[in-house]
């Protein structure tokens, strides 16, 4: 027999394990080799108790009942403990749902509606099939009001019930139903089939919502409506443009999709804004709005979008700043047509801005009808009017606000939409004018980066985690600030772009960050536009100095080195032009609000230049190859960049063999030189002192003895200025062809001694086609004057002549 004491530590063991549903069996079932594992993990070993099986040692546990699926490739056996036996009073009670397991008392039922803020019995949810032929799950549990039963920091989310039945269900339609509690902890709710169930239509959610808010007692209404007068201006703080961004970012994160070469793909977002007499409307592409979102923009901080990790918005407020300018806003989406409208109620303190009143046809103003149908409701799926309080903000152009200058200021060109991913098209329409404002992302001014995707740091994901997961974890390094759409945030992707003209890639002017939209205060001073997964703060003007930020930063600046590597091998842009962007990092960091930021994207970036070949370069055979930045030659005497020398005599003559020049054409480049200087080892720097120090040893005399290598050489260094500096070394040739210094010969023999040109074998004097090649260049005749031996009759005869037996 197994003991009391084993028999309640199996009895722990199986309440502590994750239960499954199993058809026709209800749930409560745990896989036996699962609960086989976690005895094993305390330590109890049942052969040590007599038992060859773990199903004989359960079975003479008496504690549990077995079941064996034989429907796969292997038979899987559960376990679930036995139901005890129930009471006259339990055998009494309604069955409320097959996957049952237990019923809550009438005094725990209470305490759940208090704490949960029930006003009834009944739910909304969200009822689908399940693949078992008769089974529904309720998902998206909601409150009579339409509110969403959840507390969070409680442990209550994503609550959900399963249920058999015969009747038929709308697939993801709403039903209102009865509830029934079938546990505390955790909190399980059921289904009581005996009751009705009522299909919830568009207007009845509308409905439910306006009549909830109505019911806010009037101290709790007057603190929302002052919550919404702060947020709108703190939101709206940096500028009134916010509002055209929030309305972009809605259109964006609900694209409709469809299946591309087997995988589900957004469709492109188009959008249109219309500036008529007395109204601004906004419709777009992208899908019907759907209960949740509806239920998210009656609400505050709803996040709704937390779920959805490609949505740009997540917090659930920006749409609020469409009420800065406007007391009425008109929505009609698919079966949805309502208004937000602060004239339609005269209680005090009414949230007026979050409170949905149901619009009938007739009811809209036909300025608002002749422009939503211009497009059908099937192709522009979501449409907004906004009626500003003071009309003339719309198109008096003598005042500073209006929204004509607005618009076209804010879109001004397309780099507002260029990291918006689902927006394809924004135009604009303005009364009076004949043609549209458009910008199209697809267009030939820009050069946009593919999403350069890296991972994050695990330590840093468990750390989001454990914030977004345990309101009790410590709070530090920013991460309370970080939305819940980051949850589980293991991969990052980085974009850039810049102008461009054909070939040539170009600065932008005013360059700043992007959080898909742009964050105008983030000016960390490159001439390249950068758009990442770096947390906004809460107007979304800058960024917020947080450790996740910080870890982004870094990664940016690593993507920052493939963008450019990836322009550098695609051969479509001028090299110059690809090492213009990168950035003057000193100069920088004088803005010292992000000089931190900067700083790290920058060690990122200068760590892969010298880790990475990217560089495309010239090695001493001719072979055009790439290298990173610690292999590369800084020739900074010209030489080869002005075909002086060829690549390959540089790099032996110089005794550079195991490093490679840069092609031609970053020689010529101003900005890829003093990227060069700034980042090569100055070990590799070739200087004129360099060349003077090698330009007498027997490879490079021998180069030298050439006459065109020679003239090149010298025409270089008199073009360069520095022809002084090989005076005194063996470089300029003799008439029999040898190397002497400028001291060592006569520079005019032939005008001096004409008559006696016989004696011209004795007398080392520089050969006349040097002569005649430079004769012209007024730096060679200084050169001359100052270093090639004056005439002399006396000393030419003494110390050439005399003292030679073959002359005299």
């Amino acid at each position: 027999m197994v003991s009391k004491s084993i028999i309640e530590k199996l009895r722990e063991i199986y309440q502590s394990l994750p239960k499954v549903e199993l058809v026709d069996k209800g749930d409560g079932w745990v896989n036996q080799y699962d609960f086989l594992r976690a005895v094993g993990k305390v330590g109890i070993n049942y052969k040590n108790l007599g038992y060859d099986h773990f199903y004989e040692f359960l079975t003479d546990s008496g504690l549990f009942s077995f079941w064996t699926d034989f429907s796969g490739e292997k038979p899987i056996r559960y376990v679930i403990e036995k139901a005890k036996p129930k009471s006259h009073e339990e055998q009494r009670r309604p069955q409320y749902n097959r996957a049952a397991t237990q019923y809550v008392d009438s005094e725990e039922v209470v305490k759940i509606k208090r704490r949960l803020r029930l006003e009834n019995n009944q739910f909304i949810g969200q009822f689908a099939p399940q693949r078992n032929e008769g089974w529904f799950t309720i998902t998206d549990i909601r409150n009579t009001d339409f509110t969403k039963i959840e507390d969070k920091e409680r442990g209550i989310k994503n609550l959900s019930i399963s249920f058999r039945s015969n009747k038929e269900f709308n697939r993801y339609a709403y039903y209102k139903f009865t509830w029934v509690l079938l546990e505390t902890d955790p909190l399980k709710f059921g289904i009581d089939l005996h009751e009705e169930i009522t299909p919830i239509y568009p207007k009845d959610i509308v409905s439910s919502l306006y009549e909830g808010l109505m019911r806010y007692p009037a101290g709790a209404a007057k603190k929302i409506a002052r919550s919404l007068d702060t947020l709108k201006k703190q939101l709206t703080q940096s500028g009134k443009e916010v509002f055209i961004y929030e309305l972009l970012q809605n259109a964006n994160d609900y694209p409709r999709r469809t299946k591309i070469d087997g995988k589900i793909q957004p469709l492109p977002v188009d959008v249109e804004f219309h500036i008529t007499e007395n109204y601004l409307t906004f419709e777009h592409t992208g899908e019907y709005f759907n209960p949740k979102n509806i239920a998210a923009i009656c609400d505050i901080n709803d996040g709704e979008k937390s779920d959805n990790t490609e949505a740009i918005g997540y917090k659930g407020i920006g749409f609020k700043t469409v009420f800065l300018d406007n007391d009425y806003v008109l929505l009609n989406t698919g079966n949805y047509t309502f208004r937000f409208d602060k004239s339609a109620t005269d209680v005090i303190n009414t949230p007026w801005q979050i409170l949905p009143i149901w619009t009938e046809h007739n009811e809209i103003d036909n300025e608002i009808k002749s422009v939503f149908r211009q497009h059908p409701n099937e192709e522009f799926r979501v449409k907004f009017a906004l009626q500003p309080r003071d009309k003339e903000i719309l198109t008096d152009e003598d005042r500073d606000d209006n929204y004509i200058d607005l618009f076209t200021d804010v879109f001004e060109s397309e780099r507002v939409i260029l990291f918006i991913p689902n927006i394809k098209k924004v135009s604009i329409f303005i009364d009076g004018q004949d043609e549209p404002i458009v910008r199209e992302k697809d267009n030939k001014d820009w050069c946009v980066s593919d999403s350069l995707v890296d991972d994050i740091p695990e330590d840093i994901t468990d750390k989001i985690n454990d914030v977004l997961e345990n309101p009790d974890s410590l709070r530090s390094d920013g991460y309370e600030k970080i939305p819940e759409k980051y949850m589980n945030f293991r991969k990052t992707a980085v974009k850039f772009a810049c102008k461009k003209a054909e070939r040539k890639l170009m600065p932008v002017d005013d360059a700043i960050l992007y959080c898909y939209l742009p964050a105008k205060r983030a000016d960390w001073g490159f001439n390249f536009l950068m758009n990442t997964d770096m947390v906004p703060n809460g107007q979304r003007d800058d960024i917020e100095d947080i450790e996740l930020n910080h870890v982004i930063a870094r990664i940016a600046g690593k993507q920052f080195f493939y963008w450019i590597k990836q322009l550098i091998e695609s051969k479509k842009y001028d090299l110059d032009s690809i090492f213009a962007l990168i950035p003057d990092f000193d100069e920088c960091k004088k803005r010292r609000v992000y000089k931190t930021f900067i700083e790290e994207f920058q060690e990122e970036f200068e760590k892969f230049i010298k880790e990475e070949p990217f560089v495309p370069c010239v090695d001493k055979d001719g072979e055009q190859t790439f290298e990173c930045i610690d292999n590369i030659i800084n020739d900074m005497t010209g030489m080869t960049a002005n075909g002086v020398i060829s690549d390959e005599d540089f790099i032996i003559l110089m005794e550079l063999g195991d490093y490679s020049l840069p092609v031609d054409e970053l020689r010529q480049s101003e900005a890829f030189m003093d990227f060069l200087y700034k980042h090569s080892p100055s070990s590799l720097d070739v200087k004129v002192d360099a060349v003077v120090k090698k330009c007498e040893e027997t490879d490079f005399q021998t180069w030298l003895t050439v006459p065109e290598n020679n003239t090149r050489f010298i025409r270089h260094w008199l073009s360069e200025d520095e022809l002084n500096e090989f005076a005194k070394k063996n470089i300029f040739i003799e008439y029999e062809g040898d190397l002497f210094t400028a001291g060592s010969l006569y520079y005019d023999f032939d005008t001096n001694c004409n008559g006696i040109g016989f004696l011209r074998r004795f007398v080392p004097h520089l050969c006349e086609a040097s002569r005649a090649n430079f004769e012209e260049d007024e730096n060679w005749k200084s050169f001359a004057d100052k270093y090639f031996l004056s005439f002399s009759a006396a000393s030419m005869i003494t110390d050439y002549i005399l003292s030679n037996v073959d002359a005299s």
